[in-house]
């Protein structure tokens, strides 16, 4: 566990030196800086998160967080290393084309602080596939928000790029206040906010069918808008025009995806789960399938040719 905090502790620490050297006006110094230390901490993190996705024995580290509720503690089993490994190798291949990206914005625009953000931006993603702790996960969850926002907004002389990036924020906050009721009540019921108190207490004595079904409910809507569910996706034909190549691969590839992670682990902690949750997500996720086949099936009974 030591590798994996060292190396998304290069990632970071790389950013914070790409600020500081693209202050000096060292620009292109800067661009190497961040993408040599995304692409070393990628590779550190990655080889344990690796050994776990291959077998060997899952990974934890905790420590004292002077936080209510919170403790630092990370955890990576086989489900949430391949979270992190696929997070850790697609942002560093959008890091290298991101590197090629800015030099057209270079001299024009300050390249020290999407440096930093995008650097933060994977750390913030492995951390909330690695979190144990709900305060933990939270605030990695935040960070994430906010970085994406910050990253969408690169051309923010743009109205279209401040529209996408608003509609972003607000709709992440509200899918958010739903993630803090869901993690709220459920500690409530388990006594504490740390996950795997949360799973054994729905192990030993399983959730009332209704408070069950209404955590469901809040997992699904608060995940699945951060993952861009139909019909909670609203935000997201905005953002990924808006924000720069590299950051919408990340956005694309990654951010979306980890909220389904998210949502598996969340599952994971309220106990056997009825045969009509996974109905529901079946149903969710082939909404979207049925929607785009009606959309050329019907054209073509009425003798057009539908869309191409």
């Amino acid at each position: 566990m030591d590798l994996f905090q060292a190396g998304l502790a290069t990632i970071a620490g790389g950013g914070v030196l790409a600020l500081l050297v693209a202050a000096a006006r060292r620009e292109r110094l800067a661009v190497l800086v961040a993408t040599a230390a995304l692409i070393a901490g990628a590779a550190v993190a990655a080889w344990p998160a690796g050994r776990v996705l291959a077998g060997a024995p899952p990974l934890e580290a905790r420590a004292a967080w002077s936080v209510p509720g919170g403790e630092w503690a990370l955890g990576v089993d086989r489900l949430s290393a391949f979270f992190v490994v696929t997070v850790l190798g697609l942002a560093a291949a959008a890091g290298v084309y991101g590197a090629g990206y800015l030099e057209h914005y270079r001299g024009k625009k300050a390249l020290g602080p999407p440096l930093l953000f995008f650097n933060l931006l994977p750390v913030a993603l492995c951390v909330v596939c690695a979190a144990r702790n709900a305060v933990l996960f939270l605030v990695a969850w935040e960070v994430m928000t906010l970085l994406a926002f910050l990253l969408v907004g690169f051309e923010d002389e743009k109205e279209e790029v401040r529209s996408a990036g608003l509609t972003y924020l607000v709709v992440s906050h509200v899918a958010t206040l739903l993630v803090v009721l869901f993690f709220l009540v459920l500690g409530r019921e388990a006594g504490s906010l740390d996950f795997a108190t949360m799973a054994a207490a729905a192990a030993r004595r399983p959730l009332p069918a209704g408070l069950g079904a209404a955590l469901f409910a809040l997992a699904v809507l608060g995940f699945g808008t951060k993952a861009g569910i139909w019909p909670l996706h609203i935000w997201l034909p905005e953002a990924h025009p808006a924000a720069p190549s590299h950051v919408s691969a990340v956005l694309s590839g990654v951010l979306v995806k980890t909220a389904i992670y998210a949502l598996v682990r969340a599952l994971t902690l309220l106990g056997p789960a009825p045969a009509w949750w996974g109905v529901a997500l079946i149903v969710i996720g082939a909404a979207p399938i049925g929607l785009v086949a009606l959309a050329f099936v019907r054209p073509a009974r009425r003798g057009y040719p539908g869309p191409r």
